[in-house]
């Protein structure tokens, strides 16, 4: 299990230069998300939804347990809670985001805290198909990479307008790295357009992700060469608030299972992530 801390943080934050290719639409419905409750039947059919320049700012609280694939006796629990700045400026035909970690505490147990080096700092331009992120971090950084998966969940290309019922699908390529181990990524998206939901003081847009993501790598841990590949599934709830075009709410859950080999040992984990993104006043 010598490589399960390194494994909870870094599929938190495996994040870098993201492309994604066109939207895709329609298609079959996805798979309802079991873990949220019954939405009410919507009033309205349609919604306008543009993300409004100005800064934004989230507290962001993560859990990730880890074992091995085979046998949950052995296992690790990492917690984790961010506050984040979010700033999007307006440009030509894009949103300029600039994104700060100002408060980084990383849990793991068994086992010590995690010492994190904040402030953290990435940018980031949003045009209506793609998130491109910029980073000049080049020393495998958990907060940057972490800050670089929350953008890529927090700034999503939405169609407009948004109809209820509506399907629509795109796939993102991430690479990242933390540790010495380079990892490149392949995740599926699939978006559903639920509908109105209450919220305070008007109601919200509830769209539903489900994903299923590949992912490989290989570099240098503990002196040793490592290799690692993995698949995985996960959900997502957003609540949008057409008005004010902003993320009020946004609900992350994923399961992964990757095979790690090294010294020629093959070892086989399974890691469960939630992940919770609260606005702040």
């Amino acid at each position: 299990m010598r490589f399960q801390v390194f494994l909870v943080v870094f599929f938190l934050g495996c994040a870098g230069a993201r492309t994604t290719t066109p939207p895709v639409s329609p298609e079959p419905a996805p798979a309802p998300i079991s873990a949220q409750p019954s939405l009410p039947i919507s009033k309205s059919n349609t919604w306008t939804f543009r993300y409004t320049p100005g800064a934004v700012s989230y507290r962001i609280t993560r859990k990730a347990v880890i074992a091995n694939a085979d046998s949950a006796t052995e296992q690790r629990t990492s917690t984790n809670v961010t506050h984040e700045v979010v700033t999007l400026t307006s440009s030509d035909s894009a949103l300029d985001a600039a994104a700060v970690i100002d408060t980084f505490s990383t849990t793991v147990e068994p086992g010590p805290a995690l010492p994190m080096q904040v402030p953290t700092q990435i940018s980031a331009s949003l045009t209506a198909k793609a998130l491109t992120i910029y980073s000049s971090d080049t020393s495998c950084s958990p907060t940057s990479s972490i800050l670089a998966t929350d953008l890529n969940n927090l700034l999503v290309p939405f169609p407009s307008p948004l109809n209820l019922g509506m399907v629509w699908r795109d796939t993102v390529d991430v690479k990242g790295c933390q540790a010495g181990i380079i990892m490149s990524a392949r995740v599926t998206r699939s978006f559903m357009v639920t509908g109105e939901v209450p919220g305070d003081p008007r109601p919200l847009v509830a769209i539903t992700r489900t994903d299923s993501a590949e992912l490989n790598g290989e570099g240098g841990l503990e002196q040793h060469r490592v290799s690692t590949h993995a698949d995985g599934t996960g959900t997502a709830m957003y609540y949008l608030n057409t008005e004010t075009g902003q993320v009020i709410h946004l609900v992350l859950n994923q399961i992964l299972t990757f095979d790690i080999v090294a010294e020629a040992k093959r070892q086989r984990l399974k890691q469960e992530t939630s992940e919770d993104f609260t606005i702040l006043p």
